[in-house]
């Protein structure tokens, strides 16, 4: 059975469809950060913005928004790369578009041992002869 007015149907759809993008629209994602190791660094979220830490941290930031993420090394660490995209500045812009983990990846720093010349120890020897007398 056709109804007197085709118009209504048409209008029920379009605002079903306008509720549903909006409900879309409105829809924030995830973004986790994390150091690896945990001891190795942390990772700073808006770094002009804010000077507090997020690692590990799960951010809920607005769907499509740039953020600025940046890596800092503790002491007797740095920074190597961020896991998800192999970048290597320590300073990143990830777009968030659906839930997004980003994980800044830290290596213990070389340690290089240098001698001290004044501290010279002799190296003992490994053997001792001692000969023994000639026959006479």
């Amino acid at each position: 059975m056709l109804t007197k007015k085709p118009y209504l149907r048409l209008v029920k759809y379009i605002s079903v469809l306008s509720v549903l993008l909006m409900l879309l629209a409105c829809f924030n994602s995830f973004l986790t950060t994390r150091a690896e190791p945990p001891e190795g660094g942390l990772v700073l979220l808006d770094p002009d913005q804010s000077s507090s830490p997020r690692t590990p941290d799960k951010q809920e930031v607005e769907d499509g928004v740039y953020i600025s993420l940046e890596a800092v090394a503790n002491e007797g660490f740095q920074f190597s790369h961020w896991r998800e995209t192999d970048e290597t500045s320590p300073i990143i812009n990830v777009r968030v578009k659906g839930d997004r983990t980003r994980t800044a990846v830290f290596v213990p720093n070389a340690v290089v041992l240098i001698p001290d010349p004044t501290k010279f120890v002799p190296p003992k020897p490994l053997l001792t002869a001692t000969p023994e007398p000639l026959p006479t």
